[in-house]
């Protein structure tokens, strides 16, 4: 639920500079009363897929503490972006004396489609972000099961 709270604030708190539309009846539809579904729909306004990647993790980097914030900033950096065809993966140690890892899977399946699948940094919750250059539009989809 805490990334729920979190995907809304991003939406609505933090859309200066990039017009951001949730599509609400998109998670109800999927969702249903599922509470660990985390499935939602977003459309980023006259921009470009980097910018809208950039500003997607960026909201959500802000809303994370500690050091997942400091890896997401890491993983999501524009430098981590394929090229064309091609996937990158990363991972990274959460904390030297716990198991957790932080892994990263980015696919560039086209020019104008990116997903990106990740864990979190925990055992509880898969996404994947497919992001669709649509236009002059991104289409941002988050699929995933919040396990907690």
């Amino acid at each position: 639920m805490k990334f729920f709270t979190f995907l809304v604030l991003a939406v609505f708190g933090f859309a200066a500079d990039i017009e951001i539309i949730h599509d609400e009846a998109y998670h109800k539809k999927i969702c249903g009363d599922d509470y660990s579904c985390v499935d939602q729909k977003y459309l980023y306004k006259n921009t470009t897929l980097p910018a809208a990647y950039s500003r997607y993790f960026q909201d959500y980097a802000l809303h994370t503490k500690g050091n997942k914030s400091t890896i997401y900033k890491k993983a999501m950096s524009k430098n981590n972006l394929p090229s064309v065809g091609k996937t990158k993966k990363l991972e990274y140690k959460l904390d030297p004396n716990m198991d957790n890892i932080c892994k990263f899977e980015f696919k560039r399946i086209s020019r104008d489609v990116l997903t990106v699948e990740y864990n979190t940094c925990s055992f509880e919750m898969d996404l994947e972000i497919k992001l669709t250059q649509i236009g002059n539009d991104v289409e941002i989809n988050v699929n995933g099961f919040n396990g907690s």
